[in-house]
């Protein structure tokens, strides 16, 4: 499993930390972890890495529900060795795409706008797999637009789907154009596939919304009509009118963009 995580960090390390000269340690602020840990509620873990040490600099103790006590100091290494092999390549081929967004499309002032999210699995220290919800975005980039200090959560959204996708999609925290379900099965970045759309809470209405809550929670068209006072069949035509509306392939896709904007909690 580790011998596979590699190939992550191998590419990380030619395509970041070479590129970078020198870095110095993040200066975290007084109230960093505070924030953080009301950011990342239930099952998660929140991380500083820096991208030319490839180091962690920072780490909640929450990883250890997934790493176990048996890993002293939790590693880049070691939380990419609980994906998976066939997550491995999944990983990659997001990282590629990752990369040619920020470098290649974005102006290099817009880099810091973004935040970047996905889902992959991983299977804990006592062998159960979990669905992570992945979202990061850059504290620091270096002189020619490359990460250098990264804020990342992983948050376990087991309860939602057991499924993993194989899109990316990039929000703007500063109510610029986002991109969401960005397809990285080919592991190259097309910007002809990319469709600029507003956010989330400017296209969907307060009634999708509530739907979309309760979808989060488990509950199917006829248990969300009882409780909103509408009809199951009601309920499944706001559902395919949102899937439309937001580009989703599916329910998954939905709740988990609208946990990354922050328009629902786990």
């Amino acid at each position: 499993m580790a011998k596979s995580s590699e190939k992550i960090t191998k590419y990380w390390k030619e395509v970041y930390s070479s590129k970078i000269s020198n870095s110095k340690e993040f200066d975290v602020p007084e109230h960093f972890q505070k924030m953080a840990s009301l950011m990342a509620p239930g099952k998660s873990f929140y991380w500083i890495a820096n991208f030319h040490t490839m180091k962690l600099e920072m780490v909640s103790d929450s990883v250890r529900n997934f790493i176990g006590d048996g890993v002293e100091d939790p590693d880049l290494n070691s939380i990419l060795s609980l994906a998976p092999e066939e997550e491995i390549e999944n990983i990659h081929q997001k990282d590629r795409v990752i990369l040619e967004f920020f470098l290649n499309y974005l102006d290099p002032a817009e880099v810091l706008d973004y935040k970047v999210s996905y889902t992959f699995k991983l299977k804990d220290h006592q062998g159960k797999e979990h669905v992570m919800l992945h979202q990061s975005t850059a504290l620091s980039v270096s002189e020619n637009g490359h990460f250098v200090h990264v804020f990342g959560i992983n948050s376990d959204i087991s309860h939602l789907t057991g499924q993993s996708s194989k899109d990316v999609s990039f929000i703007n925290i500063k109510g610029g154009p986002s991109f969401y379900n960005v397809d990285t099965s080919k592991g190259k970045f097309e910007k002809s596939t990319l469709s600029k759309r507003k956010r989330l809470q400017e296209i969907l209405s307060e009634r999708e919304l509530e739907i979309i809550r309760e979808m989060a929670l488990g509950y199917n068209s006829e248990e969300i009509g009882s409780k909103l006072n509408i009809s199951g069949h009601t309920v499944n035509t706001h559902k395919k009118n949102i899937l439309r509306k937001t580009d989703s392939r599916n329910s998954t896709q939905l709740v988990s963009n609208c946990l990354v904007e922050g328009l629902i909690s786990i």
